[in-house]
């Protein structure tokens, strides 16, 4: 991986994108950006539990909406 203090597009928008939809795996995410699993990994490591957070909230919005 490159110098964290050398933070590129693709880190940037992979962390982007992973907040803004939590619901999306790592693998599309990665199709997506068109790189490796592993990189997006790199990029998202500290975002774990945030995702997560993301996540539940949304889930919860959808069964809420859904009536489930």
């Amino acid at each position: 991986m490159a110098n964290p203090k050398e933070k590129g597009e693709t880190w940037e928008r992979a962390r982007k994108l992973s907040l803004k939809y939590p619901l999306l795996s790592l693998a599309d995410l990665a199709r997506l950006l068109g790189v490796s699993r592993a990189r997006i990994n790199e990029c998202l490591l500290d975002l774990k539990d945030e995702r997560e957070r993301l996540r539940t909230r949304e889930l919860e919005r959808i069964r809420h909406k859904e009536g489930l």
